[in-house]
């Protein structure tokens, strides 16, 4: 059995995706999951450069998206540029809808820096991404691995921490650092979660198109925690 050190491959230049690519294989679909929404490290595009072109779908408010899907696809009447449909969106948090990366696949991170706000509606703020908390996932990674890294997980005999429950630390459009001791990460068993994990050491914010917008509408919240 390998350890997490002999499963991670070091990031370092595009060929060091290639098992992911192998893994997707014929796949009509890769699903996406990130565990930050505002930092650019984890919406790096690993395959879009790769001449892969897999279904694809994103996270966003419809109605701009369905302007931005439209000026892809060409279609009449549809605004010749789509830089400037996702420089008018105006819902917040315009800031994450409106960046032009993608994300694939499982992210993590164990410190750095992301864009969020401090509650519902609030201004971005570039914030300090603190040390994940011992005992986490991120924080097993950062022990065992300690380097920008993919992880393609295997199937049959692999090290037990893939299917062990760990905390996995989830960063939302809002996010409250003070907050790290209890609360900001969900329970994972990477294994049954992933095919492939992207673990970084450290993270970086993304850089909007554009800040929030005087007339950005603050859609109101379905419920409270």
């Amino acid at each position: 059995m390998t350890g997490l050190r002999d499963l991670a491959r070091p990031l370092r230049d595009e060929a060091d995706l290639d098992p992911l690519l192998e893994r997707v294989g014929d796949a009509r679909t890769v699903a996406v999951g990130e565990a930050s929404h505002g930092g650019r490290t984890a919406s790096s595009p690993p395959l879009a450069s790769s001449g892969r072109d897999p279904e694809g779908g994103r996270e966003g408010d419809w109605p701009d998206c369905y302007r931005v899907n439209r000026s892809v696809k060409l279609r009449p009447g549809a605004d010749a540029d789509p830089y400037d449909v996702l420089d008018a969106f105006a819902r917040w948090p315009t800031w994450m809808w409106a960046n032009d990366d993608v994300v694939l696949v499982g992210f993590g991170g164990y410190r750095g820096m992301v864009v969020a706000g401090s509650e519902w509606g609030a201004q971005m703020q570039r914030m300090a991404v603190p040390e994940a908390r011992a005992g986490s996932l991120e924080a097993l990674l950062h022990e065992q691995v300690g380097e920008d890294a993919l992880l393609v997980l295997p199937r049959g005999d692999r090290p037990a921490a893939l299917d062990r429950q760990l905390d996995h630390r989830a960063i939302g459009v809002v996010y409250r650092p003070e907050r790290e001791r209890w609360g900001n990460y969900v329970p994972t068993v990477l294994a049954e979660r992933y095919d492939a994990f992207l673990y970084f050491d450290d993270t970086r914010p993304l850089q909007p198109l554009h800040l929030e917008r005087a007339d950005e509408h603050v859609p109101p919240l379905a419920h409270t925690v």
